[in-house]
């Protein structure tokens, strides 16, 4: 074969090499779009699902028998298949001596115990064997993978009968369940936690108290189900006389505005924006959930005076913004004396942050039936999501020299303020 015919193959090759690297290039181009369209579509199609279940909540805000939303988180049976193992499910759900003078009481809640999850059942074992043990250690010796959920069969005739109940995010099938509490040991976000300040139980206390008082009345021996200890509270609370306006009863805690309080608000955002995170990571989308009455009520009010009050949180890139936190509270040896349920209008969630203070901790009870109540020891950087309203709970023990948690939740009398508020101001 003469030089020219080599030159000439070898040019072919070439070419053929270049028009192959281009139309794979185009391939992967084509795969690359391809997959941004679907990421796409299913970002949009969560945000329509998530806009969807708020314009369900609408229908709370002209309810003449004044029922406030409490939303369930529907568990599916494709997500249930990856917690089974870490999951207890209850059934015969049964809710009774409600105090009808408390317009929030939600009585107390009783239930029987359907299925332990295998990753559980050595802590439930070991409850059965010392019922009346004051501690139960739930972390990683004993709770495999980190993490533990109580779950309830959403069919129950007591929740599908229940007027202040919508299930989100889905239409109920016969079997789903509905999320009750979720127990996570933040090791997945640890090294996140260990990132943001720790607690000095002296010094950080004493220059709260300088601007804030404790939203707990001591002397009150019935205040809140027997509750003692102290509450300071930042965001949004109920206004009890109105506005200027005579229209607007939601206002802010007194000292949010400081320099100094900014600072404790922050922190205390920043603890939730990681706790958040650690729930996502068990199941993924569920913090978009827990606060969803709040996102309704921020887009109901929209161009109205109220959106000043629903839109007034610290820093606005965070997830905990994002999950529509309007409130937040540093509670120091806080304790309940009383089993209870109330109709909050939002899970409560939990927080025990990293404190100075070595040996603090609290100890939470929540009794799933007259024999049987789970005591769960939240040790430090660790958190806890719940049902006030379906799962009867109280704050048995705290240890440690002021010891503090974290908790934010949203309660019906805000809900009540906010609906007055608004239907005031559309009227005027």
């Amino acid at each position: 074969m003469d030089k020219q015919n080599i030159c000439a193959i070898q040019q072919n090759q070439w070419k053929d090499k270049i028009i192959n690297e281009k139309l794979k290039r185009n391939d992967k181009n084509i795969k690359s779009d391809l997959k941004q369209t679907d990421k796409k579509k299913i970002k949009n199609k969560k945000k329509r699902s998530i806009r969807r279940n708020m314009r369900r909540l609408k229908k709370y805000l002209e309810d003449q028998h004044k029922s406030a939303p409490h939303p369930l988180i529907v568990i599916k049976k494709k997500i249930f298949q990856h917690v089974k193992n870490h999951s207890v499910i209850l059934t015969n759900m049964r809710r009774k001596n409600i105090k009808k003078k408390n317009v929030t009481d939600g009585g107390i809640t009783c239930y029987s115990i359907k299925y332990i999850g295998d990753n559980v059942a050595d802590l439930f074992h070991a409850m059965e064997i010392h019922p009346y043990s004051n501690l139960h250690d739930i972390n990683n010796s004993n709770l495999l993978g980190d993490y533990l959920l109580i779950l309830c069969e959403a069919n129950e005739k007591c929740l599908v009968d229940d007027p202040n109940i919508t299930f989100i995010p889905n239409e109920v099938e016969d079997d789903d369940y509905v999320l009750l509490m979720m127990y996570v040991h933040n090791t997945c976000t640890s090294n996140l936690l260990q990132q943001l300040p720790i607690w000095d139980n002296v010094m950080d206390l004493a220059e709260i108290k300088k601007s804030k008082k404790s939203t707990i009345n001591s002397s009150n021996y019935n205040h809140h189900y027997g509750s003692t200890g102290e509450c300071y509270s930042f965001g949004v609370r109920n206004a009890f006389s109105t506005s200027q306006c005579t229209n607007i009863t939601i206002t802010n805690y007194a000292g949010d505005d400081s320099s100094t309080m900014q600072k404790y608000k922050k922190y205390i955002w920043d603890n939730f924006d990681i706790v958040f995170k650690s729930f996502d990571q068990k199941i993924p989308g569920l913090s978009k959930y827990l606060n969803i009455t709040c996102k309704s009520m921020e887009h109901q009010c929209k161009g109205t005076e109220l959106s000043s009050y629903m839109n007034n949180h610290y820093n606005k890139g965070n997830m905990a913004h994002s999950q529509s936190m309007l409130s937040g509270n540093i509670n120091v040896n806080a304790m309940t004396r009383d089993i209870h349920c109330e109709k909050d209008i939002t899970y409560t969630t939990i927080h025990v942050p990293q404190q100075q203070e070595n040996d603090a901790y609290i100890v939470f009870e929540f009794q799933l039936n007259p024999l049987f109540s789970l005591k769960i020891q939240v040790l430090q950087n660790c958190s806890f999501t719940y049902s006030a309203y379906c799962l009867a709970h109280r704050q048995v023990y705290t240890y440690g020299f002021n010891c503090i948690n974290l908790s934010t939740y949203s309660t019906k009398r805000l809900y009540n303020h906010y609906r007055l508020s608004l239907n005031r101001l559309k009227k005027n």
